[in-house]
Parts: C-alpha cells; sequence; structure tokens
C-alpha cells in the first residue's frame, strides 16, 4: 500500500492539464488498485481483531482505526485529484468519439465511476439482511464494469462476526463470488419471516416516556415494513400481534 500510494503521489505532482490521457488513466489504476488493497487490509484487520486478547482490545482497535485512516486520507486526496484531471478531457463538439479513442473514454469513464462505497456492513442478524442485500446489489453485484473477483473483494469488506465466517476459506477468484454472496444462508425468506415475528413478539416493554415509545413504535413499525416486503401483511398475523403488543 505505501509504495502505492508513493507511485501515486509521484504521478499527481508531474501531470497537469496538458498531459496525455494514459497518463491519467495510469493514476486511476493505481488508485483503484489502493481500493482492492485497502479492502485486503480491512479484513487482515478484522482477524486481527478477532484473535485479540480482551484486555487489549481497545488499544488494538483504536491503531487498526488511525492505520486506516492513514490510508484513506491519501486515496481520497488522489481520488479528487484524478477526478478533476478527467474533467478537463474533452470530446469533440459533435458528440462523437474517435475510434481510436472509444477504448480510452471507456476505461476514463470505470474509473470515475469507482469512489469509495460506503456500503452497510453485515454480521449475519437476518433482520438486516434485506437492507445489506439491496445495497450491495444496487451498488456492487449490478456494476458490469466490476471483474466478479472484485465484487467478492467489496463483499468481503462488508462482513463481520458470523457472515464473514461463513465463507471464511474461500479464495479470491471470480468462480467462488457466486458462491460467496450468502444468499443459500441468509436469503430465505420464511426464515426472515420468522426472525421479523419473533423479534416482534420479543420487544422489550417501553417505560412510559415520549423516547422509549417512540423507539418501540420505531422497531414495531421497521418490523411491520420487514414482513410488508416479504409479502406478509398485517392481515395474516395481526389478530395475534395485536394482543401481544398491548400487553
Amino acid at each position: 500500500m505505501t509504495k502505492l500510494l508513493n507511485r501515486a503521489c509521484d504521478m499527481s505532482r508531474t501531470l497537469d492539464h496538458a498531459s496525455m490521457l494514459e497518463e491519467k488513466q495510469a493514476l486511476g489504476g493505481l488508485i483503484d488498485s489502493m481500493y482492492t488493497k485497502l479492502g485486503i487490509l480491512q479484513t487482515i484487520d478484522q482477524s486481527i481483531v478477532e484473535i485479540t486478547a480482551e484486555d487489549a482490545l481497545g488499544d488494538t482497535i483504536l491503531d487498526i482505526d488511525d492505520c486506516i485512516e492513514n490510508v484513506k486520507m491519501p486515496i481520497r486526496e488522489m481520488k479528487t485529484v484524478s477526478d478533476n484531471l478527467y474533467r478537463t478531457i474533452s470530446v469533440p463538439s459533435t458528440g462523437t468519439v474517435p475510434d481510436n479513442m472509444k477504448d480510452s473514454v471507456s476505461n476514463q469513464r470505470r474509473t470515475v465511476n469507482l469512489p469509495k462505497l460506503q456500503l452497510p456492513k453485515f454480521d449475519g442478524n437476518l433482520l438486516k439482511w434485506i437492507s445489506f442485500n439491496d445495497a450491495f446489489t444496487a451498488a456492487i453485484h449490478n456494476d458490469d464494469n466490476l471483474e466478479d473477483v472484485h465484487k467478492f473483494q467489496h463483499l468481503i469488506c462488508q462482513l463481520t462476526d458470523e457472515a464473514a465466517h461463513t465463507i471464511e476459506g474461500l479464495q479470491f477468484t471470480n468462480s467462488n463470488y457466486l458462491e460467496a454472496l450468502l444468499k443459500k444462508c441468509y436469503g430465505q425468506a420464511h426464515k426472515i419471516i420468522s426472525c421479523y415475528m419473533k423479534a416482534l413478539w420479543e420487544l422489550p416493554r417501553p417505560n412510559i416516556n415520549i423516547e422509549n415509545i417512540k423507539d418501540f413504535y420505531d422497531n414495531t413499525e421497521s418490523y411491520i415494513r420487514g414482513l410488508r416486503s416479504l409479502g406478509k401483511t398485517e392481515d395474516a398475523y395481526g389478530g395475534l400481534l395485536v394482543p401481544i403488543i398491548f400487553e
């Protein structure tokens, strides 16, 4: 990572608005590589946390956070430099792209469209599966510009705890990506429905104050929306739920 950062810094100092498109693309390629390395670093950090003694866990997490932030900051700066340079590349006024530039423009667009994605984490909690899966599918899985192995690396970075253990041992390959998508483990509708119903039944009794009652209401509404998204409406279980909620 340090070598990549140094190369990117050196390259950004020599680039200007008159630089060749290929050189600007080279900087974009370095930034892509840094994002990939960052994902691997975060995976390693998670493994470090898991084997750290409890009394040293706080200091370890702080060290990891400092390390990752020290990497993220220059990557963000390089990304800003890269984006600003790409904005200077002009397309002919006719709106057409010469054949000898089509590949370059295509690669340019792919680089610009790969920012650091802030996706939700998934720890294996079925109540969080639908929102995580929808976000990951829209941002990563449906992105045709990403190879499956890169989608796999993004996925690894978003998994923690039980979900991360589920795919331990799978190598970073295109062929293993679909196997790692977790849908067999967490995407079964009947399991998610049972989890939502159980969460409704086990809602803790709220204290009689505005804040507690609002939290109780928000949680209830959230679980009901989750059931509704799976095709289970209040008509199907309302007769059982209402007396439980009143109780």
